[in-house]
């Protein structure tokens, strides 16, 4: 078979795109879970749950921008490599997303401790009412917002975190439909993850990061060359 004729046929993009995605799931769990993953047997648990929990809480969530950035390079054509713009991205969009991450934590707890003591009180009075359906309201919006969030935080530089946050919400209800289809994605992988462990191993964070990137791209794309820097 020709070698090159292969190369640049549609069964060898799909399997270098699969393998792009398989390296892209591998770089997230060494990134980071490799202490939970790799620590020895013999590490006593508290030490071992507190290196873990530590690794995620400073590099999840910008592991995960990380690769929404590298999928959206390689969808753009900017580059064609994995582990160099893994790490360049990474340390760019590091502290936005760190930070970003904590302050969605934070807003998560309390929002959960509101939910709890709404309910509780539920029965004493129309004001536990409202404030408990104000506070799923409040939940919805930021689950619709933050599905957005690592889309926002690699096509707008040099922004302040509370404008990420306000982009975020204002492009979760810009295109409703759209916003909805990748929240039902998100949950549908979630659920796959959970009940076949091996998806989550191989495509389980790279392939719905794909997806989303993938149905959102021209969406970002008017906009965020053209507020490049503001």
């Amino acid at each position: 078979m020709n070698s090159e004729k292969f190369m640049n046929s549609r069964i060898y993009r799909f399997l270098d795109y699969i393998f792009r995605l398989v390296l892209l799931n591998f770089l997230i769990f060494i990134t980071a879970l490799s202490f939970y993953l790799f620590l020895p047997e013999k590490t006593p648990n508290w030490l071992k749950d507190t290196l873990s929990y530590g690794q995620m809480g400073l590099l999840f969530f910008p592991s995960l921008v990380a690769v929404f950035d590298v999928i959206k390079q390689y969808e753009e054509n900017k580059s064609t490599s994995i582990l160099r713009p893994f790490f360049q991205s990474l340390k760019k969009h590091y502290k936005s997303s760190l930070l970003m991450g904590i302050g969605m934590l934070i807003i998560a707890i309390l929002l959960s401790n509101s939910i709890n003591v709404f309910l509780q009180q539920f029965q004493n009075g129309l004001i536990n009412v409202i404030g408990f359906f104000l506070t799923v309201s409040v939940i919805l919006v930021l689950l619709f917002s933050l599905v957005h969030l690592p889309l926002v935080l690699v096509n707008f530089s040099g922004l302040r975190l509370i404008d990420y946050g306000k982009l975020s919400v204002i492009w979760a209800f810009r295109d409703f439909g759209l916003t909805l289809m990748m929240l039902v994605i998100v949950v549908f992988v979630l659920i796959t993850d959970i009940v076949f462990p091996y998806f989550l191993a191989f495509f389980g964070i790279s392939l719905p990061i794909y997806l989303l990137v993938k149905l959102s791209l021209k969406s970002y794309a008017k906009y965020s060359e053209k507020h490049k820097g503001v």
